[in-house]
């Protein structure tokens, strides 16, 4: 009786360490299988983006006229997004599309937010900030805000790219057309801010210099002179500095130091338009510091015009020289 006992209890046993071991081998199993079914889903919307990925070439145009043929570019990457977690603890992730655009030749505040959305196998793309946050940017007026509104609808298909895009929620800013140029797949690499530093200087660049003209208001004709220099300022809660553009304005008609101003500008190279007001209070004397000027600079010259304490003070228009010969 005991040796049948005693071989139950083996039995018994035995059978409940195989039970053990095909319990483990069945959350193995399982464990994989999330997995797989994971890398599969990743792997089809990999070959499907695969066609879309890539930086497209091309040209901007309007359809009020005002942008015709701006070039500009199109990136198209992938990035892999954390989608919780499966029943056995595993990372859950899915491979979404992203996108950014902008004009070579102008700074604008959606230059640098990434927008993600859909992308069909027949090669329709909707692409919109309000899907995801506005990754973190540089410092000064062309970057740094947060969450510019920008959507891109149209068709990535044969190396070709037709698109809309819109900006701030507005209805269509422009369409744009472009040639796919590269197929890398990987997000725009690091360095935001000095990318956006460097499209500062060459847009200054170009507006340095000095202008002198005649600032006429009709009763009264004027010798003046504009300069523009860049001089460095930091960024808003960064200890990265960018390039700003500041005036020095004077009449020369007048011994030097007399009657000169101090002027902080702004310019919007979208539209070209550029104001620049004193940066002083006139001392003791009350609104003897009003001096502001405003209007457009393009193709090297600077049209604007001059208002002071008591109003319209003339029109001014220069090309510009540059600073050194």
């Amino acid at each position: 009786m005991n040796t049948l006992v005693k071989s139950a209890f083996k039995m018994t046993l035995v059978a409940a360490m195989a039970l053990g071991f095909s319990a483990c081998g069945i959350g193995v199993e399982n464990s994989q299988q999330y997995s797989a079914e994971n890398d599969r889903n990743n792997k089809a919307l990999e070959e499907t983006f695969s066609r879309a990925v890539g930086i497209y070439e091309g040209k901007l145009s309007s359809r009020d006229g005002q942008i015709v043929d701006a070039p500009g570019s199109l990136t198209v990457f992938t990035q892999k997004v954390n989608e919780g977690t499966f029943p056995d603890g595993t990372t859950k992730t899915r491979l979404a599309i992203y996108a950014r655009f902008r004009l070579n030749d102008k700074l604008l505040p959606t230059d640098y937010t990434s927008i993600t959305g859909s992308y069909t196998t027949f090669g329709a793309l909707s692409l919109s900030s309000e899907n995801t946050a506005a990754p973190a940017q540089g410092g000064g007026s062309g970057a740094g805000s947060a969450g510019p509104k920008l959507s891109i609808v149209g068709n990535l298909a044969g190396e070709q790219a037709v698109v809309d895009i819109s900006r701030n929620l507005s209805s269509v800013w422009g369409r744009f057309q472009g040639t796919r140029v590269t197929d890398d797949t990987g997000a725009p690499a690091g360095g935001d801010e000095d990318d956006y530093r460097e499209r500062l200087l060459r847009v200054y660049r170009r507006m340095e210099g000095i202008y002198q003209g005649v600032a006429d208001s009709g009763t009264e004709r004027v010798k003046v002179e504009i300069l523009l220099t860049i001089v460095e300022s930091r960024g808003s809660g960064t200890g990265q500095s960018y390039p700003t553009l500041i005036g020095q304005y004077r009449r020369l008609d007048f011994p030097s130091g007399i009657g000169e101003r101090s002027l902080e500008v702004i310019y919007d190279s979208l539209t070209s338009n550029i104001s620049m007001r004193a940066n002083e209070d006139g001392g003791t004397v009350p609104g003897s510091g009003v001096f502001s000027a405003s209007g457009t600079w393009n193709d090297q010259t600077l049209n604007v015009t001059l208002r002071d304490r008591k109003g319209y003070a003339g029109q001014f228009v220069a090309k510009r020289k540059p600073l050194r010969d």
